[in-house]
């Protein structure tokens, strides 16, 4: 079984795309974007791209490619796809993307590899919604710090259970402020309060 020991991925979903270079056709590596940084070599919540020794490049779904020393893969999200590209030759299209940027992340196996990230885009810092009646945006500078010592109450425990259960990541600011990655819909949010009697 192949060991991927060198790992690395960005702390915050903020990557609509990542371009590298390879440099070394005798190396295994993966590259990926996805909404979970937990993620495995499998991506189970993204996709990926791998190169391995003998110049050959694999997309899940597609037969195995060539590729060559200073080559360009990139991984973009565009719309509600994400798109493989080697140089400037669209390989594979995935149509289950349903966030605008996520986190990349890199897997490299041999001692000594390394890949060369050419393009690192962001979207920004990512706008998150306090969680309201109103679900208004919130705009802040990640991480945040909070000032409380106390534990979240039943209400504020509720809203962060709404915000996971869309697959929405929390922010939990100041005394406390609590922000969701997604719009939570204002009818879901207070039919959950009043569900728990908060």
């Amino acid at each position: 079984m192949c060991h991927y020991d060198g790992i690395g991925y960005t702390k915050y979903p903020s990557r609509p795309s990542i371009t590298f270079t390879i440099t070394n056709t005798e190396h295994h590596a993966i590259m990926g974007l996805t909404s979970d940084p937990d993620d495995t070599i499998a991506y189970e919540h993204g996709h990926y791209v791998m190169v391995l020794p003998n110049m050959m490049l694999f997309i899940m779904g597609e037969p195995t490619m060539i590729y060559k020393s200073g080559d360009t893969i990139t991984l973009a999200i565009e719309g509600d796809m994400m798109k493989a590209y080697k140089n400037d030759e669209l390989l594979h299209t995935w149509n289950d993307v349903t966030q605008a940027a996520m986190h990349a992340k890199i897997f490299l196996m041999e001692t000594g590899s390394s890949l060369s990230v050419s393009d690192e885009t962001t979207t920004g810092p990512p706008t998150y919604f306090e969680m309201t009646v109103e679900s208004k945006p919130a705009s802040v500078q990640l991480p945040c710090s909070t000032t409380c010592s106390r534990d979240l109450t039943q209400h504020e425990t509720t809203m962060k259970n709404v915000c996971e259960g869309i697959g929405g990541e929390v922010v939990i600011c100041d005394c406390y402020v609590l922000l969701c990655s997604k719009n939570v819909d204002a009818a879901l949010l207070q039919a959950a309060l009043f569900e728990v009697g908060a």
